[in-house]
């Protein structure tokens, strides 16, 4: 299939330089029409912040992208969860991907650093798409969470959820301690897509 990403980029001022915040993040099994293609959720992921991903289009407005390491495992997984349930993946099917914070960089420690030196701006930076329901939750934000924005993340939502830790077993209950859901890209020996999708299976 010809994976690809849509989102909106959006320029901000943070610490005196130009950044880019990603909004709308939508993980394609087969690239749409049109970027604002409305489409069939089959479910979200929940990671730190965006990283290496650019858009192909101006900032500003939908734009499709090409899919980095972390956005080609999430929709390989899932193809792979769909087989095991015996179902092919639906025609215009996307995953939602969700983050803690919205600001888009691939150095997580960098991200975190400014996210700290720029809590309000960030947090009023929101993205939209968070307000939204969706089939479920796959928790995948790694072991550099804060504990407040797994907290902020996570009020009120309804949906049910799943994630996988770093010895590779399943959760399907939030988690108590903000660090315990695993990255997808996990390097821990043992850690296999192949396996994770058991999880992802068990949710579609």
């Amino acid at each position: 299939m010809s994976h690809c990403f849509t989102a909106v980029f959006e320029p901000c001022l943070i610490s005196g330089k130009s950044e880019l915040l990603r909004h709308n993040t939508r993980l394609w099994f087969k690239r749409p029409e049109s970027p604002s293609f409305e489409g069939v959720c089959v479910g979200a992921v929940v990671g730190l912040n965006p990283g290496s991903a650019k858009g192909d289009a101006e900032v500003g407005r939908e734009t499709f992208g090409e899919c980095d390491p972390t956005m080609r495992r999430i929709l390989s997984t899932f193809e792979i969860a769909f087989r095991l349930k015996g179902v092919p993946v639906p025609e215009g099917a996307y995953v939602q991907m969700l983050n803690l914070f919205n600001l888009r960089d691939e150095r997580a420690s960098a991200a975190l650093a400014l996210r700290d030196e720029n809590e309000q701006l960030l947090a009023d930076s929101r993205d939209k798409a968070e307000g939204r329901q969706y089939p479920f939750l796959w928790l995948a934000w790694g072991k550099s969470a804060r504990a407040d924005d797994v907290e902020r993340f996570l009020a009120g939502r309804k949906e049910k959820c799943c994630w996988v830790d770093s010895r590779s077993d399943f959760h399907f209950e939030p988690p108590e301690t903000a660090w315990l859901p695993a990255h997808p890209l996990c390097r821990t020996k043992g850690f296999k897509m192949a396996h994770n999708a058991e999880m992802i299976a068990k949710m579609l």
